[in-house]
């Protein structure tokens, strides 16, 4: 007679599961970066569908006076080169001024230069593809900011567009003013790790902060750079004095000390172009002053003539 076996006594034998782990799939790139990707992408196709005869039939913008100026010193830079010479010297404008340490041809100073042409051929061939890129990333870095700051995806994404879109970046490509719209793409990102740096004070954000700045510099607009540099010194005096009411004064001035440490780094890598451009500023009508060794440079009212008075910037 058989043997009954009670419930307890029976084993069950555990099956194999063929699917793969949850925290393996779950923490798939594409998983971990989608909501990022498509709000990249959903800036690249507004770019590409506003500048589309940009794009897909090679058009350019309209030569404004300073972009014929600018191609011309392009062109002379570009035979120097291929003769094997570094331009040094235009000997063609006012009897002769500097062309790198006057920033009109500063070859191999820009370190995402070369990256940002072989990745700009997403939007075409044609010889704005490199501004069409700059746009892009202005954008992305204001999704990034925005996201930071815990705003949501669509309004990080709306920020993003209206920054890429803002009149002020736009014009620029069209008036000759590259370098200052290569300047202004890296200030949110500035922004974003000057506040990283604030909330966990280590080595590695501060280098990070310190090579970003370096390539504010290295963007071949000092002014935009100077900027730069007045937005980090605002934003820690902001927090040093929230600081100080918290009692937290301590973790201040180590991200302090941590940013002046940033500083020298962006310095010390940016050294090859503004040593040269410090040097001929005394000779600028720009930098000289009125009574500089240029003969009578220009007066504050007239250099400043451009920008705003800070009480209006309040």
């Amino acid at each position: 007679m058989a043997k009954k076996h009670s419930a307890k006594n029976v084993k069950s034998t555990p099956q194999k599961s063929h699917n793969k782990p949850l925290d393996e799939t779950s923490n798939s790139f594409w998983n971990r970066n989608r909501g990022t990707i498509i709000s990249v992408f959903g800036l690249y196709i507004l770019l590409v569908i506003f500048f589309a005869p940009v794009v897909f039939e090679n058009k350019g913008l309209t030569p404004a006076p300073d972009m014929m100026a600018v191609s011309g010193m392009n062109k002379m830079g570009e035979e120097a080169i291929k003769s094997f010479h570094f331009p040094l010297w235009n000997p063609t404008l006012f009897c002769g001024l500097p062309m790198f340490a006057g920033l009109q041809y500063a070859l191999f100073t820009y370190p995402p230069e070369y990256f940002i042409r072989v990745l700009s051929y997403i939007f075409g061939i044609g010889q704005y593809r490199v501004w069409l890129f700059h746009y892009l990333m202005a954008g992305f870095f204001v999704f990034l900011l925005a996201r930071h700051f815990k705003c949501g995806r669509l309004a990080s994404w709306l920020a993003g567009a209206a920054y890429m879109f803002s009149p002020q970046l736009i014009v620029l490509v069209d008036v000759a003013h590259g370098s200052k719209l290569m300047g202004i793409v890296y200030l949110p990102l500035i922004w974003l790790l000057i506040d990283r740096l604030r909330l966990k004070p280590t080595l590695g954000r501060a280098a990070a902060l310190g090579g970003v700045f370096a390539v504010e510099i290295l963007s071949l607009h000092p002014q935009v750079a100077a900027y730069g540099g007045m937005l980090m010194g605002l934003y820690l005096l902001y927090y040093g004095i929230d600081a100080y009411r918290k009692g937290e004064i301590k973790t201040w001035v180590k991200t302090g000390g941590l940013w002046i440490g940033s500083m020298v780094i962006s310095l010390a890598v940016s050294a090859v172009l503004w040593m040269s451009v410090l040097d001929y500023a005394r000779y600028s009508i720009r930098g000289a002053g009125a009574s500089g060794v240029a003969g009578g440079g220009v007066d504050w009212s007239y250099a400043t003539g451009w920008a705003f008075h800070p009480l209006e910037s309040i």
